[in-house]
């Protein structure tokens, strides 16, 4: 019955992607509406998160941010829905790359690369990226993108979430717990994978430091593993250069973890990802209670 219920549910919402991209903005246009002036979601956890993060505003600014993170917001889920049916060639016109070079440079050391990305943007439409080398002229293969995901409790939930991030089967995922034994038991030796490390960490796997103005536990898993396995680091950072239009740049935290101290790669991390909120203030996921 549970993958019955995922597949009706997966249906509907491969049906509602058929829908143009400017269709989906003006439900994304209601839905911000309703998200943020009457179901008022999470409203309180923003507006703290972001007047804790930057003291130095006023509430007029504060509230501007919020507004526009629930803007980005019912973006990225709309966004989302129509890239299940979108052409390769229609997500090619909406992402590009910069600095290429650094990401290919990392995939030829001949050894597997951790990339740390955040929830910035959309975070979501790179796991349905098209071919690399045709549409990007990347010499990696797609089958070498490996994204980290956490497995929703839902069982139903999971199933439809795991059907829309593969549609396209143009990159892997691979649930966090089995991250280790994937990596170990990688026999080509040159697999790129993706970490999201900025949400709330559990108790024995983070390193504490400053983030935003706050005392913050940052999730430290991804970088000792590539301490211990010898492996290299990079960030990918996002910026956007109009609705829909996403750019992703590789940049190089360092070649071998293990020449660094515990702690360097979240603490690297924690400071790009900073500028780059600092740079576009509302496209973090801001509704996370990230600080409790």
């Amino acid at each position: 019955m549970k993958k019955i219920s995922a597949a009706i549910v997966y249906g509907i919402i491969y049906l509602w992607s058929l829908w143009p991209l400017k269709v989906h903005y003006l439900f994304a246009d209601m839905l911000c509406f309703l998200l943020y002036r009457v179901f008022k979601y999470r409203l309180t956890v923003v507006l703290t998160n972001i007047a804790r993060s930057f003291p130095e505003l006023k509430y007029d600014e504060v509230a501007a941010i919020a507004k526009d993170f629930y803007h980005n917001l019912a973006d990225v889920m709309v966004e989302s829905i129509w890239s299940v049916s979108a052409s390769e060639k229609s997500i090619r016109n909406h992402t590009g790359f910069e600095g290429t070079e650094d990401l290919e440079r990392a995939y030829q050391s001949d050894r597997c690369t951790i990339t740390l990305l955040a929830h910035f943007h959309n975070w979501e439409i790179w796991g349905g990226i098209p071919h690399l080398k045709k549409y990007y002229g990347i010499d990696i293969p797609n089958s070498h993108f490996n994204f980290i995901y956490k497995r929703p409790e839902n069982a139903i939930a999971n199933n439809v979430m795991l059907r829309m991030r593969t549609c396209h089967h143009s990159v892997n995922f691979v649930e966090t717990n089995t991250i280790a034994r994937h990596i170990l038991s990688d026999k080509t030796g040159r697999n790129i994978y993706f970490f999201a490390c900025d949400q709330y960490p559990s108790a024995n796997t983070h390193t504490d430091l400053t983030f935003l103005n706050q005392p913050t536990g940052m999730i430290s898993g991804p970088g000792e593993i590539a301490r211990k396995l010898k492996l290299g680091v990079g960030y990918w950072s996002v910026r956007r250069e109009g609705r829909g239009k996403y750019i992703a740049k590789y940049v190089p935290i360092c070649d071998n973890a293990s020449l660094h101290e515990a702690g360097y790669v979240t603490r690297e991390y924690a400071r790009l990802l900073e500028a780059d909120i600092r740079s576009d203030k509302s496209r973090w996921l801001w509704s996370h209670k990230r600080w409790k």
